[in-house]
């Protein structure tokens, strides 16, 4: 699976000598952000950005890991202003 990624990098141009190395870390950087409570992956979110968070998505896609990492804090405001509702009804 880790090769579908690799072929990914080299069609978006990175040279075949540092797929290997790309793939490897942005595995080790997937692993840590995936096993992080949804605050501390906004944290980092906001650190590292939108795109990089994104791109590990994308090898989750390609190498059968968790694909759904992007934190949308809007979102979890507003499921928990609706189940806060529910809760008074």
């Amino acid at each position: 699976m880790l090769d579908k990624y690799r072929i990914t990098l080299e069609k978006k141009g990175l040279d075949s000598d540092h797929t290997y190395k790309a793939a490897s870390r942005l595995g080790d950087m997937h692993e840590l952000f995936s096993q992080l409570s949804d605050d501390n992956r906004w944290v980092l979110q906001q650190l590292w950005g939108e795109q990089f968070v994104r791109a590990m998505e994308q090898y989750g896609n390609d190498t059968g890991k968790q694909s759904s990492l992007f934190v949308d804090i809007d979102q979890d405001r507003q499921l928990v202003r609706e189940i806060e509702a529910l809760n008074y009804k």
